[in-house]
């Protein structure tokens, strides 16, 4: 229950002593006019005194008591003029404090306003300094994944010159300007990659293992950061951390589901876990993603050393047809399965897919369609993947529905 009593800290000072003020200039009022009617009696008793008495006892005895009355008004009027000077002392105080008061407010009132001011600008600065910083960030690129991308593209680019060598080779062209220019090109190519898988297995080996120990992210961040500085390559320092924090947790999670499904422990599955931190340096998804796709062949019951064989062909058709990991997981690992095949022949069954995919009208959706229902038949007839692949993708480009 509350109490009743009003706290003096509850009062405002202001009102405190503006009642002292009123309180005073009331008593004061209240003194005036007794001290008036003092003197207007002690006047009166004056008067009586000053008329003519007769000199007998009686008269005496009247004029003794009158002047004692008199006496005892002029002592209580000045009893009554003191007690008004000390109120109006009191009140002189009062009013001075009180104007004390009033320009402490004042005071207070222009250093809020001041303080308003300065919080209004500061937050102006500080949204200033945020778009700068976004700018920055837009602006900034991770020196990273450019360091990946860019060794990516080198590989692809030397494998496709590589391939146009080999058919000039093939045609007896290997002496001519075209095949020179083309080796030229591939050397110059082939080097600048392998320069890039220098770099990114410096910067890896730099950071080590650390990634894996959530409480050792500060610790490879900042060796990444010298890393990347150590081999010339600008970064903006907030997009890196940012950018390598996330990487390094999703891969974490990833790597914790996968060696849930496959009841082993991380140090069980540590090759697993190399090849998706090197496929994820070096192609188009990152680590957690390669580990998300081993995930989705570990549902499908293959064993580690199946998954690291299928990993990287499995990459490749789904970057090449732009599907989704785990669809282009199952369709992989439904086909290595069904026509009875090793796992070390996955990049047979992925090119057998791709060259169908761009000679044909067969997509992800309608090869997988069909496979399931022909394949077991398939290969039960002593048909091969490339024999199906290729009936298949005549029935679709005539019109017959992959279902």
């Amino acid at each position: 229950m509350a109490s009743g009593q009003i706290k003096r800290s509850e009062i405002a000072e202001s009102d405190l002593y503006k009642e002292i003020r009123d309180s005073a200039q009331k008593t004061i009022q209240q003194l005036d006019l007794l001290n008036k009617e003092l003197r207007e009696s002690a006047q009166i008793i004056k008067s009586e005194l000053a008329t003519g008495l007769e000199k007998t006892t009686a008269s005496i005895n009247k004029y003794t008591q009158a002047s004692k009355k008199a006496e005892t008004t002029m002592k209580t009027s000045i009893k009554v003029d003191q007690e008004k000077a000390r109120l109006m002392k009191e009140q002189a105080k009062a009013e001075q404090e009180l104007e004390k008061i009033n320009q402490q407010k004042e005071r207070t009132k222009q250093q809020q306003l001041r303080t308003a001011q300065q919080q209004n600008r500061e937050s102006e600065r500080q949204a200033k300094l945020a778009a700068k910083n976004a700018k920055a960030a837009k602006d900034e690129s991770d020196a990273y994944k450019q360091l990946v991308k860019a060794t990516r593209d080198q590989k692809n680019e030397s494998k496709r010159l590589g391939a146009e060598m080999l058919k000039l080779e093939q045609s007896g062209r290997k002496n001519t300007k075209e095949y020179r220019n083309l080796e030229q090109q591939y050397r110059k190519v082939t080097t600048a990659a392998q320069n890039g898988d220098r770099q990114l297995k410096k910067l890896d080996k730099t950071v080590g293992d650390n990634f894996r120990n959530v409480g050792n992210y500060r610790s490879a961040l900042g060796k990444l950061s010298g890393a990347l500085s150590s081999l010339g390559l600008a970064f903006g320092s907030a997009m890196v951390i940012r950018n390598v924090f996330n990487v390094v947790k999703d891969f974490d999670q990833a790597q914790a589901n996968l060696a849930s499904v496959l009841g082993v422990s991380r140090n069980e599955m540590s090759e697993l876990t190399e090849t998706a931190k090197q496929l994820g340096a070096t192609t188009r998804f990152t680590a957690a993603q390669v580990s998300e796709l081993q995930l989705e062949f570990a549902k499908l019951g293959f064993s580690q050393k199946e998954i690291n064989n299928v990993t990287d062909a499995t990459l490749q058709l789904a970057a090449a047809s732009g599907t989704d990991l785990s669809e282009a997981a199952a369709v992989v690992g439904a086909n290595v399965r069904a026509f009875g095949l090793s796992t070390l022949e996955t990049q047979r069954v992925v090119d057998v897919m791709a060259k169908s995919f761009t000679s044909s009208s067969l997509d992800m959706a309608k090869f997988s369609t069909a496979l399931a229902i022909v394949a077991p038949v398939a290969k039960s007839a002593g048909r091969n993947i490339e024999e199906t692949t290729a009936m298949i993708g005549t029935l679709t480009d005539r019109g017959i529905d992959a279902s």
